[in-house]
Parts: C-alpha cells; structure tokens; sequence
C-alpha cells in the first residue's frame, strides 16, 4: 500500500502565461483577441476597465491575457498589471490622412 503511493506520478501541472494587452483606445486590442480565439470579432464594443481572456493550448499551458482598456482615464491602472504578467502585447493605432 506505501508503495503504490510512491511509484504514482503526481498529475502534469499546467504552466500558466500572463500577458498584458496594452495601447490606446481604439487601437484593436480586444478585437485582435477575438480573432486570436477565433471568436467574431465584429460588435466589440470599448473595453471599460479590462476583461481577462483565457486560452488553452495542447492541454501543456493555459494563456491568461489581460485586455486592459485604452481610454486616458483608464490608463493609470495599467501599472498594477505590469508586475502580474510575464509578457505583454502592446497595440498601436496607425491613422492614414489624405493630403
């Protein structure tokens, strides 16, 4: 009986990733994690505070992505997630004037 509990594996632990989604408002960080999913991204509405998205990925490592708001007042949170995640994905808004 002492045996068995020896010579058993303990179940694989999952290795779980934290990333932040930073960038100004309208840059199309939540519509990005939509498609990521592979959810329809169309109907995405402003991210007002942040929304956590998980992801699983070959039953290895789940993916916890924090998509944070862009808006200037909401920015000031941004720094509380900095220490939380491992890496981060920041997005840009690239605005094309005719001339």
């Amino acid at each position: 009986m002492g045996l068995r509990c020896c010579t058993q594996r303990p179940p694989k632990q999952k290795r779980e990733i934290k990333i932040g989604c930073f960038g100004v408002d309208g840059a199309g960080k939540t519509t990005i994690l939509k498609m990521i999913k592979g959810e329809d991204p169309r109907g995405v509405l402003s991210t007002n505070g942040f929304s956590m998205i998980d992801m699983e990925y070959n039953d290895e490592f789940t993916i916890k992505v924090y998509d944070l708001g862009g808006h200037e007042r909401i920015r000031d949170i941004w720094t509380n997630y900095y220490a939380e995640v491992s890496d981060t994905l920041e997005m840009i808004r690239q605005l094309l004037y005719s001339m």
